[in-house]
């Protein structure tokens, strides 16, 4: 939130918004225009319909599949939220389609992106074995990534919760 006033953000974008509490959040807190992203369309009517009933102003959800091709479509945002999405297309369609994705939301991305992803080191996961070798602490994995996808200066912001195992994630902002 800090982060995000003090660069006078006018516009957010999240990426795998599911029920919507960032976009939310933003359109409410920083009065901003808020985008909601996701192909889950029950977790999206939700978002749709809290938006509605709490007439919250200023933000949006659309249905679409988090891929290059609809990435690039989308309008430039001040600030993209990209939490706990790109392990899925790590482990499903590669390490340099994920690149790619990347590439392309740097793209549309204005000032930074706020990130996190599963990690290697998620042992009771099975999907974890599918992904490249991070090591034992991914930080210096996942930084050199978001560097090679152009942004110019990766922050970590400390640790997150990871689904369903006691692993650390980390957290990071990934600046234009």
């Amino acid at each position: 939130k800090i982060i995000m006033k003090d660069n006078k953000v006018k516009s957010v974008l999240d990426l795998g918004c599911a029920e919507g509490f960032f976009v939310h959040s933003a359109a409410k807190e920083l009065s901003c225009f808020s985008l909601g992203i996701d192909a889950d369309i029950r977790r999206l009517n939700l978002a749709s319909n809290s938006a509605l009933i709490n007439e919250t102003e200023n933000c949006g959800f659309v249905y679409m599949e988090i891929i290059k091709e609809n990435i690039e479509k989308l309008p430039e945002s001040d600030v993209t939220i990209f939490l706990s999405v790109l392990h899925h297309v790590m482990y499903e369609k590669g390490e340099d389609e994920a690149l790619s994705l990347l590439k392309s939301i740097k793209k549309i991305t204005n000032k930074v992106m706020f990130f996190d992803m599963g990690q290697s080191n998620e042992g009771t996961q099975e999907w974890a074995t599918l992904l490249p070798d991070m090591g034992d602490d991914p930080l210096e994995w996942i930084k050199a990534f978001l560097l090679k996808a152009g942004f110019s200066e990766i922050e970590d912001l400390g640790l997150t919760d990871s689904y369903r195992t006691s692993t650390k994630r980390h957290y990071f902002a990934a600046y234009v």
